[in-house]
């Protein structure tokens, strides 16, 4: 499957802008390179505003990759910056998506730290940012946790200690 199939006319004339060598993208893509090649050109192309535009989209489809995932792994911070974006206007899909990514990474879904602590990791939330999220959001997270009869057992089995309740607040 060429990755550009898929490509309407604006994005495959954005995608003919960019250039690996002297050959247009299209043509580097078509030539099949080396999946661990492509992997470092779509890393550099997420450093970029839009994270690359046509050209992460393309190099995505040619690894089969998730561009959200593969973004949410390279560069976490940058990841909960834009989930945090788009809960402002109001895409909460697509932040619930990447804040998801982050969470199952190990990542905080706030701030995209690595979380190291079993009740950070098993909120999803760093201690750091859990006193200052929306105390909704909070809740939600204390739900789910309570409705989850193995989130104790697991937090027992890692620490060999149960984890008191007032913990959560």
């Amino acid at each position: 499957m060429n990755p550009y199939d898929a490509c309407d006319r604006g994005e495959l004339a954005e995608l003919s802008r960019w250039r690996i060598g002297a050959r247009p993208a299209p043509a580097w893509l078509a030539s099949r390179p080396d999946p661990r090649q492509a992997r470092a050109k779509l890393i550099l192309a997420l450093r970029r505003p839009d994270r690359g535009g046509a050209w992460g989209r393309a190099l995505a489809r040619y690894l089969s990759a998730d561009l959200d995932a593969v973004y949410a792994a390279v560069y976490p911070r940058k990841a909960a910056e834009l989930a945090a974006t788009a809960r402002t206007r109001g895409e909460d899909a697509y932040a619930d998506k990447l804040q998801t990514l982050l969470v199952a990474m190990g990542h905080c879904a706030n701030c995209g730290h690595l979380l190291a602590d079993p009740l950070s990791l098993s909120r999803g939330i760093g201690s750091d940012c859990w006193p200052r999220i929306d105390p909704a959001w909070r809740a939600a997270i204390r739900q789910r946790r309570a409705e989850d009869p193995g989130v104790r057992a697991r937090e027992v089995g890692r620490d060999r200690q149960l984890v008191p309740a007032e913990a959560d607040r």
